[in-house]
């Protein structure tokens, strides 16, 4: 073996590596395009930094349960549940 050709481990890794960069730059663009309050921007933010796997994978989670959220309090006339 050649010591500088890379391994399959080293290629699944820095995959690995680039699919997380991926997932993190995804979720602080969706982050700052939300309308979420600025607070909640930040410290969003600061969790997507700080848990550069996990913190994207919570984001997203969060984001999908609160539209499925909002989807069951229409009413069937296309009205939301708090406008009456």
């Amino acid at each position: 073996m050649n010591p500088l050709l890379p391994n399959a481990w080293e290629w699944t890794l820095t995959g690995v590596g680039v699919l997380a960069c991926l997932l993190l730059v995804a979720a602080l663009i969706d982050v700052a395009r939300s309308s979420a309050r600025p607070r909640t921007v930040v410290l969003a933010s600061v969790m997507l930094v700080v848990l550069p796997v996990v913190g994207p994978a919570v984001w997203f989670l969060v984001r999908i349960l609160r539209s499925r959220e909002d989807l069951s309090a229409e009413a069937p006339d296309g009205r939301t549940a708090r406008e009456g």
